[in-house]
């Protein structure tokens, strides 16, 4: 796991499920947290499949669980890049990328579901008190920023990411053709195994036959 995303586990004191409102102004919904567990039953969590990632990896918390752990437990041992996401409460995506430039001292973190949904693109700033920024990148066609833009590297870094979304289309794309071959490979054996195996079946009917008219003549 990226260091970056690393959090501190809770202690089994915190097994206990609370309830939480919603976040929603148009929502009466109340949700039910579990700090030791690291779950909740709000639809992000589960839509998100945040459950399959471990305990202790910042990309499991929802925003419910992002509030009441920097509540309750605090941001001690939690790196830069984790206290910003939990501050700002915003909930990560699956993928992870880095990628640079020239004119940046850190590397920039990429965060994305899917070549075809919103990415986020996080900036690590040397001065500003925030410490990171975050910009909306949409890898369509052409690309474009959602909003803001990160000044003076926009072009640099569109060209960057969309390298990185070539190289995810093409392991996509191995991927696919990995598992027709696999599945092609499945049938084949399956086919070899029938045809192997009917010439033994209809032998075993044949003696079945023949056993049951001998056993008609001894009866008779």
């Amino acid at each position: 796991m990226y260091s970056e995303l690393q959090i501190t586990i809770p202690s089994s004191d915190f097994d206990k499920d609370v309830s939480v409102p919603s976040f929603s102004t148009d929502s009466d919904n109340i949700y039910t947290i579990n700090l030791y567990n690291m779950t909740c039953t709000c639809p992000d969590f589960s839509k998100q499949q945040r459950g399959s990632y471990s305990k202790d990896d910042v990309r499991r918390m929802c925003k419910h669980l992002m509030r009441k752990y920097e509540k309750d437990i605090g941001l001690q041992g939690v790196s830069k890049f984790g206290r910003y996401i939990l501050n700002h409460e915003y909930s990560l995506k699956k993928n992870i990328r880095y990628t640079n430039s020239e004119k940046l001292k850190y590397p920039v973190i990429v965060n994305f579901n899917s070549t075809d949904e919103w990415w986020y693109i996080y900036i690590r700033q040397e001065k500003e008190k925030d410490e990171y920024s975050r910009y909306g990148f949409f890898p369509g066609a052409s690309g474009s920023w959602y909003d803001a833009k990160p000044f003076g590297i926009a072009s640099e870094l569109k060209l960057k990411i969309k390298g990185i979304q070539k190289e995810i289309k093409e392991q996509e794309k191995q991927a696919i053709e990995q598992e027709k071959q696999a599945a092609k490979k499945r049938q084949v054996e399956a086919e070899k195994f029938t045809s192997e195996d009917a010439p033994g079946a209809i032998g075993c009917f044949i003696v079945f036959i023949i056993l049951v008219v001998l056993l008609f003549k001894a009866c008779g």
